[in-house]
């Protein structure tokens, strides 16, 4: 009896943001009137707040992006930072073959 109470008072709330002429859709998770999770914007999953960091610009003061996905991103945006800097090594050192070897790896 107490769960149906509390589901009563749950909602999930569709949001639509413009966001350099693109549109995203966002769902909130509010109990009563407080949010108490939303959708990450590359995963799409429905998490609890705590799960995503903090901003300035978002909806709840959170990030777009879960903890996990926002992880994955800065990976990835770092091994390209580093395969980015070596090939401009290689190629001020005129360093034909490794660069040839490192172009055949990130092909892969």
């Amino acid at each position: 009896m107490i769960q149906e109470e509390v589901y009563k008072h749950i909602k999930i709330e569709t949001v639509e943001r413009n966001i350099k002429n693109k549109t995203y859709t966002v769902y909130l998770l509010k109990f009563k009137e407080s949010i108490i999770g939303k959708s990450c914007s590359k995963c799409l999953e429905i998490l609890p707040l705590s799960n995503f960091n903090n901003s300035i610009n978002g909806i709840a003061s959170k990030h777009a992006y879960c903890k996990t996905c926002h992880r994955n991103y800065t990976k990835q945006k770092e091994k390209e930072a580093k395969a980015k800097k070596l090939f401009e090594k290689l190629l001020k050192e005129k360093n034909i073959d490794k660069l040839n070897k490192l172009i055949q790896c990130l092909e892969s």
